[in-house]
């Protein structure tokens, strides 16, 4: 009779993992992911928040609000009126900023921005120079002042010139004020618009020559969703290579990035800065020079 046979020992499948060999690629392999992550994160997050100024906007299209329909607003600090949410907060900013740099550089002169919807019908040279007239912008008797009237649904701009710069300022450099912010306006970036035409104000007062802007910087070829995607694939590559096949190891599957929480953005800005103490227009007179334009 012969004796039973002796089970084969099986390999113990709860063996300790072994450490894996490449510490440092496994690791890189993560921090692309968690990277890519990141970029995937605030792709998406910038894709879906809305323009600052978008319920400003859309407020003032239902409202009317955004239309001049001959009434003049009261002028407010900085010297900005903003009637068609047309202007990010950080655009207001920049802009009420350029303002004061105009007035400290020529020693008191006063540059008004006014942005409606519509004029309702109203020439853009009428609804300039009763603003303009308002506001009195520039001081009194020497009547350095000057007005940006922008209509954003009727593509118009007037900018208007106090009686003291028709010198320095004279309908054919307004002009060329008005054409060197027209590409702009037709983008619809309106702060990067008036922000400029200050800036040629400021020469033309000074006697400079209009400057010079500087070159767009040159877009990347991917967005940031992009490289977020090809982060996270080659993170992922990297991080499988180095996944131990011997007993005890784990086909390689997907993983968590690790640190998955995500820094909150920092909260949009609820309420646009002031240009300083309210000092009001000086009591400039204007004539009706300047230039207009459609875009």
């Amino acid at each position: 009779m012969s004796e039973p046979e002796t089970p084969k020992a099986e390999p113990d499948r709860k063996a300790a993992k072994p450490p894996n060999p490449h510490p440092a690629r496994r690791a890189a392999g993560q921090a692309l992911m968690f990277l890519g992550a990141v970029l995937l994160f605030q792709s998406f997050r910038l894709a879906c928040r809305p323009a600052g100024d978008a319920p400003v906007r859309a407020a003032a299209a239902e409202t009317g609000a955004g239309a001049f329909t001959g009434e003049v607003p009261a002028l407010e600090p900085g010297f900005v009126v903003d009637r068609a949410g047309a202007l990010s907060p950080e655009a207001h900013a920049a802009l009420t900023n350029e303002i004061a740099a105009l007035e400290a550089a020529t020693g008191g002169g006063q540059m008004g921005v006014a942005v409606f919807t519509t004029l309702s019908g109203i020439p853009v040279e009428d609804a300039a120079l009763r603003i303009a007239r308002t506001w009195q912008l520039g001081r009194e008797g020497v009547d350095d002042g000057a007005l940006l009237l922008l209509a954003t649904e009727d593509r118009e701009v007037r900018l208007e010139i106090g009686l003291g710069w028709e010198g320095a300022i004279p309908d054919a450099r307004a002009g060329d004020v008005v054409r060197a912010i027209t590409p702009d306006l037709k983008a619809g970036d309106w702060g990067a618009a008036a922000v400029e035409a200050v800036r040629q104000v400021r020469a033309a007062a000074l006697g400079e020559p209009a400057p010079k802007r500087s070159a767009p910087a040159k877009k990347g070829k991917f967005p940031i969703g992009a490289w977020g995607m090809l982060s996270l694939i080659a993170g992922f590559i990297v991080w499988a290579s180095t996944e131990p096949d011997g007993p005890g190891g784990r086909a390689p599957g997907p993983s968590r990035p690790p640190g998955g929480h995500v820094p909150p953005s920092r909260p949009w800005p609820s309420s646009r800065p002031s240009g300083g103490g309210f000092r009001g227009g000086g009591g400039g007179r204007f004539g009706g020079g300047g230039a207009s334009g459609r875009f």
